[in-house]
């Protein structure tokens, strides 16, 4: 950018030198000459042209100048165009991308939200894995791993069992079922010797019996006394 600009003020210089030069040459061929040559533009270099023996030097600086500036705008515009079309690129690619990301996005289905039946049904079947893998513990870390699979269960289960608070009868009667089912067919495969499954097997049972107990005997309806 700086040599393009050092350019033009050389070019400038030449010509407006040369010009001035011819303008004055002219003015002593007759004054219509100068006016002519002074505003008419290109008047000047055809001047020159018909007076070449007296004024080559002229001529050749105010060709140089013109050539230095016509350069100078050329390489300035062609840079420009192409900076410009580099950010029409840049700006059609970033809406290429934007118009992907939203097509992506829609057509992304909805994360759905699990019902209380179907919650329920994928505890009875965790339970049943869980179960079958109690049965094949050797190790300590199948036991850990075990056992952290358990928390994640009993969190599951505890936020079932919130849900079924405001569900709606029909929902809460087919929950309190299956919680049933379940709890039945723990009771038949629990060892009375193994006091933490005991334990575990007791602290359910209880929550079972607040939520039946729940749901059996609502709470009374708050009444609003009136204002007189």
């Amino acid at each position: 950018m700086t040599i393009l600009l050092g350019c033009k003020i050389i070019g400038g210089l030449l010509v407006s030198v040369a010009h001035r030069y011819i303008v004055r040459v002219a003015k002593k061929e007759g004054l219509w000459w100068g006016i002519a040559a002074m505003f008419v533009p290109g008047f000047s270099i055809f001047f020159a042209v018909l007076h070449r023996v007296d004024l080559k030097k002229p001529l050749v600086v105010q060709v140089c100048g013109f050539t230095l500036l016509l350069a100078s705008f050329t390489i300035m515009a062609t840079k420009t165009a192409t900076e410009t079309s580099a950010l029409v690129a840049a700006a059609k690619k970033t809406a290429a991308a934007e118009d992907a990301s939203t097509a992506t996005e829609a057509a992304t289905p909805a994360p759905q939200v699990e019902t209380l039946e179907q919650k329920t049904a994928r505890l009875n079947a965790w339970f049943k894995q869980l179960e079958a893998k109690r049965a094949t513990l050797k190790t300590t870390s199948q036991v850990n791993a075990f056992n952290a699979e358990t928390k994640q269960y009993e969190a599951l289960m505890r936020e079932v069992e919130e849900q079924s608070r405001n569900a709606s009868p029909a929902d809460q009667v087919a929950y309190l079922t299956t919680w049933y089912q379940a709890l039945n067919a723990k009771r038949a495969k629990l060892d009375p010797n193994d006091a933490a499954a005991v334990h575990a097997f007791n602290e359910e049972a209880a929550r079972y019996q607040a939520a039946l107990h729940a749901k059996n005997n609502p709470p009374p309806a708050q009444v609003v006394a009136s204002a007189k």
